[in-house]
């Protein structure tokens, strides 16, 4: 059967509450390498449904990891950690999912209900959860003609952006990702222009919003501390320009930030990990005992072996101010 005769049929068992064969036809439809994001997640709903938590939780981690731009497999991966208990983890899919699409207001209100309400903590979580998304590869969706149009508005954005018109810059450089949403420069172009009009916050959700198809890339982070900085979120930018020069050992600019916040810091400092116990200020509590948890070196769930060596040493790296 087909890949479309697939997702018909295990649409139609889902309808019938037939949940089995609709599992079996969605992991039918994953073989044939032509699944999408939405047939991983109905496949997680349907082992939901059976009662399989394991297999459910395996299916909604793959959404995630293969696809780590699509709002909704963020979003459910999340919900469903959530319902498992694991509320920390939850809140880092969860504001990863928050930095795709900042102004989803049912993402923004399961993160402040379970209190993560504090704009550090909230910062943390972004950081954490960024960190530990899977990297897109290319995000360009746009077909020749999207492609040309977004050609030509990036020029005029470049214009207006060199004569300093940064609301001018600001226009074209939307209309750039009206038509090719995942040309990351021109993201983080919008994201210089909304910071040189005084708006931080704006700025900031650009940046995160590059970075999450990019986690590994140490520039995006410096410019997510600049906006943080911006914001007078001093304690935040430094563990995202701790996190740039991780990324980057020997970064000079990222240095330069980190001692301009901490002029006692040096660069054995950052090679040697975390400072003292403080850095587990504002960490997530168990929900059982709310007593503080660290989650320095605990890597969200889905990783691949790569992806996890990477996040232990960037989290294990990161530190707060005593």
């Amino acid at each position: 059967m087909r890949s479309g005769g697939l997702r018909s049929a295990a649409r139609a068992a889902a309808r019938r509450e037939d949940w089995l064969s609709a599992a079996r036809h969605y992991e039918a439809l994953l073989l044939t390498g032509r699944a999408h994001a939405g047939d991983r997640i109905q496949l997680g709903h349907a082992r939901k449904e059976l009662g399989e938590q394991e297999a459910a939780l395996r299916a909604y981690t793959e959404a995630a990891r293969h696809h780590p731009v699509d709002v909704d497999a963020q979003r459910q991966y999340g919900l469903y950690l959530r319902r498992l208990g694991r509320d920390a983890d939850a809140l880092d899919v969860l504001a990863r999912a928050l930095a795709l699409e900042p102004d989803a207001a049912d993402i923004a209100a399961e993160i402040a209900d379970m209190g993560a309400t504090d704009a550090a903590v909230l910062d943390r979580h972004f950081l954490h959860g960024i960190l530990g998304g899977s990297d897109a590869g290319t995000e360009d969706r746009a077909g020749l003609i999207g492609r040309f149009l977004a050609t030509l508005a990036l020029g005029r954005a470049r214009r207006q952006a060199r004569a300093r018109d940064w609301s001018a810059a600001e226009f074209h450089y939307r209309t750039v990702l009206r038509y090719a949403p995942g040309w990351i420069n021109a993201r983080v172009q919008l994201g210089h222009a909304l910071l040189e009009q005084g708006r931080a916050a704006d700025a900031l959700a650009c940046y995160r919003r590059a970075l999450v198809p990019s986690p590994r890339q140490p520039d995006l982070y410096l410019h997510v501390g600049h906006a943080l900085k911006a914001l007078e979120r001093g304690d935040s930018a430094l563990e995202a320009y701790h996190t740039a020069w991780r990324l980057k050992p020997g970064f000079a600019a990222a240095f330069d930030e980190v001692r301009g916040i901490r002029p006692d810091i040096d660069k054995a400092d950052l090679l040697s990990g975390p400072g003292p116990a403080s850095g587990n200020v504002g960490a997530p509590s168990d929900p059982s005992t709310g007593v503080a948890v660290s989650r320095r070196l605990a890597p969200p769930p889905g990783l691949n072996h790569r992806q996890e060596a990477v996040f232990k040493l960037l989290a294990g790296s990161i530190f707060h101010k005593e």
